[in-house]
């Protein structure tokens, strides 16, 4: 027999469910309370603002793309194959011509006969299959994330970046970019365009005329070429490039590193991994004043 709300056999599980849609209700109903609605203050947390920079530079900056390959492994053989091709097509036309007009010039030249041309071609060609077919196996992946108060430099860090190489071949680093863009004192957002890409040396000196002192504001290790990115799937386990304290986060408005990687075969990937944006400095602030004003919570 069906039972009544109110009835004895009702269990916790039931009656925490209906004091959860009615806590749920009782926000949506109230229009005119300072604060957002639970639904309202969970979107935009999921979701972040729209209409900010921060979201715009994510989705706008480009994924990890191919910069360059290695000329050993990749233009030689296609530069072989297009003079063996030609040398190809050479041979049989002149098979098709008349013996007189053989001999004269310039269809008298000869770099190699057709069985020669066509076995040289189909080697590079098969050459040129296994390489490509290499570099989608072995590709590696840039991949980051980020992580609050699990720095392993600085204690109270707000926002940690980790970068991992999740793809299955090595990736070892040639080269590392920064930029950054400060925020107005009045404003809070990021101000002027975004600067020049710097080395590590020139970015720090930078922030330090700033006010921002490495290792105690922030930490950016520096990563020189020739290390390599850990191999994992995990995101807790990558290479930390930068971790920010609140004070930086309040003060710094954008903070972006190129990074350049180089895979098995040679060839170079990078990706603009964005570390700071106005998105997550909003998130912070907005922290920080629920804890200054619990009241309004």
């Amino acid at each position: 027999m069906r039972k009544n709300v109110g009835s004895p056999g009702m269990t916790a599980r039931n009656y925490g469910g209906l004091l959860l849609v009615g806590v749920v209700m009782k926000d949506v109903s109230l229009t005119g309370s300072r604060r957002p609605s639970t639904i309202r203050r969970t979107i935009e947390t999921l979701e972040g603002s729209t209409e900010g920079a921060g979201m715009s530079r994510e989705t706008e900056m480009p994924l990890q793309r191919l910069v360059s390959r290695k000329r050993s492994s990749y233009w030689w053989p296609r530069i072989f194959l297009v003079i063996m091709t030609v040398n190809l097509i050479w041979e049989i036309t002149k098979r098709n011509l008349s013996a007189g007009l053989v001999g004269s010039w310039p269809w008298k030249l000869t770099l190699l006969d057709v069985a020669t041309s066509a076995t040289l071609a189909s080697a590079v060609l098969a050459l040129l299959l296994a390489r490509s077919q290499l570099a989608r196996t072995n590709r590696p992946v840039i991949s980051y994330s980020s992580f609050s108060d699990e720095s392993f430099f600085i204690k109270k860090a707000e926002r940690v970046i980790h970068v991992r190489n999740a793809g299955a071949g090595h990736a070892i680093v040639c080269l590392v970019k920064y930029r950054f863009r400060m925020a107005g004192p009045r404003s809070g957002v990021a101000e002027g365009p975004a600067g020049e890409w710097m080395d590590w040396q020139d970015v720090v000196d930078r922030l330090e005329e700033r006010g921002l002192t490495n290792w105690r504001h922030y930490v950016l290790p520096r990563i020189g070429s020739g290390s390599a990115l850990p191999l994992t799937g995990a995101a807790g386990a990558g290479l930390e490039m930068v971790a920010f304290t609140r004070q930086a986060m309040l003060v710094l408005a954008e903070l972006d590193i190129l990074l350049r990687i180089e895979d098995t075969l040679g060839d170079q990937h990078e990706r603009v991994l964005v570390c700071m944006s106005e998105r997550h400095r909003k998130e912070v602030i907005e922290r920080r004043q629920r804890r200054r004003l619990p009241f309004l919570r």
